[in-house]
């Protein structure tokens, strides 16, 4: 029952196989991987004499691998492949604890080959010249060469005090990962990305996402990488990111941000998103979607407690009611007006970049995605709640539920 419980909780993940097993055939990579680093090792990315790439599962002897290869795993978490990534010959050989194995020095890994020297690209969005407001440059996506550096762009600072923060904690950089799928970033420092009440009050966050999460240092890790991937898509322009704000525990998620800290637009506030004064800070009110997740469903053995915490999480943010009378929305160098906003009313008119609203909204505007305990692994159909969009009406809310005990959705209306 225990290996059983161990391998149904294991996912699929992908990562580059270090430059130690070029040459090698994919049996004798299978065997290192599992004996060595107790990794399950299923497929590979196989690119062809005319970088014609395919999926391979489970090749035999025929097939050597390549430098920059993409391997499939069987793991608990994205943390567990990095050993892929990580494994050096001469410093990892006679280690028996695969936990020991991280990255080393020694060697050029392929993992800093294809995300920092050669193959990122970068762009540039449209921006006017100071001097000559009708003169614009457009730029498209370039490669960039060993001699070269890439161009970046910053936004202009907020107009607020405060907004350093902001600045200094993202640099807006224009690149995409090696694949060229989604917008990356140099790796930042978790302590960049934090946010304090008063410092994510001050920034008067707008149209962004708000990530609810629970978790602790003991919860297991639910992978939000996969989450903030598709949010971060190289289809997207970079202005049209959108801003997300994670609200949890920062004990839980210094063990997340390995995966997260080359994703542009990110910030965390340490809390609990069932402190109001939290989600107040972060604007969930003015946000495009509240997101709440959970990693303590499976520490709790009762099945119709494990989807508590969601449930108090979105009937509290479903309850609050905010007065934007007393704060100031976010406004472009166009000047921004929310929706239903009329700028040509003297009250809405933006002043220095900045524009109030005067009507009162609750938190049965916000839209709201509210993730419980997996039910789709049990092979049942995940049921949709799906309610008005009328938004003036105050009681619209727009959620999607994964319950363990169907019963449970009776608490979340």
């Amino acid at each position: 029952q225990k290996y059983y419980l161990e391998g149904v909780a294991n996912e699929m993940y992908t990562e580059y196989l270090s430059s130690a097993f070029v040459g090698l055939s994919f049996p004798v990579i299978c065997e290192l991987c599992y004996v060595k680093l107790k990794l399950l090792l299923i497929a590979i990315e196989y690119k062809s004499d005319q970088r014609e790439s395919s999926t391979l599962i489970n090749p035999g002897n025929h097939v050597k691998m390549q430098e920059g290869t993409l391997g499939f795993f069987i793991a608990s978490d994205a943390k567990e492949v990095k050993r892929a990534l990580f494994y050096c010959k001469a410093c990892h050989d006679d280690i028996t604890d695969p936990k020991r194995i991280k990255k080393c020095g020694c060697k050029k890994l392929i993992y800093s080959k294809n995300s920092y020297n050669g193959y990122i690209k970068s762009i540039e969005e449209d921006q006017q010249s100071a001097l000559s407001p009708k003169k614009k440059q457009r730029n498209g996506g370039t490669r960039n060469s060993p001699n070269s550096s890439p161009k970046i762009m910053r936004h202009d600072p907020l107009l607020i005090p405060g907004s350093e923060q902001i600045e200094t904690m993202d640099e807006n950089i224009k690149k995409y990962d090696s694949t060229g799928m989604f917008h990356w970033c140099p790796s930042k420092d978790i302590e960049k990305v934090l946010l304090t009440r008063s410092e994510a009050a001050m920034t008067v966050l707008s149209g962004h996402v708000v990530v609810c999460i629970f978790g602790d240092v003991k919860s297991a890790l639910i992978g939000l990488r996969n989450f903030v991937m598709p949010l971060r898509a190289s289809n997207f322009h970079y202005h049209e990111l959108k801003h997300i704000v994670f609200v949890g525990s920062l004990e839980y998620l210094k063990r997340e941000w390995e995966t997260l800290h080359n994703f542009p637009k990110v910030s965390i506030l340490p809390g609990t998103p069932l402190s109001r004064a939290d989600l107040r800070a972060v604007n969930i009110n003015l946000c495009d979607m509240c997101v709440i997740l959970s990693a303590n469903q499976n520490n709790i053995d009762d099945a119709s407690l494990q989807d508590k915490e969601c449930i108090l999480a979105s009937l509290n943010i479903k309850s609050m009611q905010f007065d934007d009378s007393i704060g100031v929305l976010q406004a472009n160098s166009q000047g921004f007006t929310p929706p239903g906003m009329d700028r040509s009313s003297p009250e809405n008119s933006p002043v220095h970049g900045l524009v109030r609203q005067t009507s009162v909204t609750t938190g049965a505007n916000i839209p709201i995605i509210t993730e419980l305990a997996p039910l789709a692994k049990q092979g049942k159909k995940l049921p949709v709640i799906s309610l008005s969009q009328d938004k003036s009406c105050g009681t619209s809310i727009q959620m999607i539920t994964e319950l363990v005990n169907d019963s449970n959705v009776q608490f979340l209306d």
